[in-house]
């Protein structure tokens, strides 16, 4: 049995046309917060995000549709990618090759240009490594593509050379995804600050925040 509900909304396309600069800040707040939230506090995530699967009503909340593609990963994946992330945010290659030798992106024999890799990770996650405000763009979710998929980059052997585990095919997905979605919103905030609400348990540092951790707190599924 398939129960479905009515949720009426602008497109994508539409918000884009009428929203004013602060509703579009909004959105693109409750889409990261949705998105890495998901998977750092309930190991889920929708492997989908594109501009379709948003609806916006106009009471500044986002609706999201399309859960086809979602895959629960395991706590270790979820804490192999949380270090991994303080690693590079700490600019610390012999730490982040260790976790990805554990992951099993790098084979224990293996030899890697560690400071290349830690140049294109900190480079993947540019909007966090740094407590500032910061612009997602357009140019920015290109140059991330361009990385991983054009050989004159300067990353494609490099990234030819390692594994990539089976839980870790989707993220790539949503990586890009998310940096393009983020990007023609011109979304701006220190999301510094907000990966440390999510991943560390950081106190609020947002009006969303704040509305998210009441909510959160209340959630008989978080008890």
């Amino acid at each position: 049995m398939l129960t479905t509900t009515f949720a009426p909304g602008a497109s994508f396309e539409q918000m884009m046309h009428e929203s004013t600069l602060a509703q579009r800040q909004r959105y693109g707040e409750i889409i990261y917060r949705f998105v890495f939230g998901s998977l750092n506090r309930f190991r889920l995530f929708n492997g989908d995000p594109h501009p379709g699967n948003y609806l916006f009503p106009g009471d500044g909340t986002v609706v999201f549709l399309d859960f086809g593609s979602v895959k629960m990963f395991r706590s270790a994946t979820r804490a192999q990618l949380q270090e991994q992330l303080r690693a590079v945010i700490a600019d610390d290659s012999p730490r982040l090759l260790a976790m990805l030798r554990e992951s099993g992106f790098v084979r224990a024999d293996q030899r890697v240009d560690t400071a290349k890799l830690m140049r294109w990770f900190r480079l993947l996650n540019e909007p966090v490594l740094a407590d500032r405000v910061w612009t997602y763009t357009p140019d920015f979710a290109r140059e991330v593509l361009r990385t991983t998929s054009d050989p004159r980059a300067g990353y494609y052997d490099l990234l030819r050379s390692l594994n990539l585990p089976p839980d870790y095919v989707l993220l790539n997905r949503i990586q890009l995804g998310v940096n393009s979605i983020l990007g023609r919103l011109g979304a701006t905030a220190n999301w510094y600050r907000i990966a440390l609400e999510i991943i560390e348990g950081a106190e609020p540092s947002t009006d969303l925040g704040r509305c998210e951790h009441g909510f959160l707190q209340a959630s008989p599924y978080l008890a």
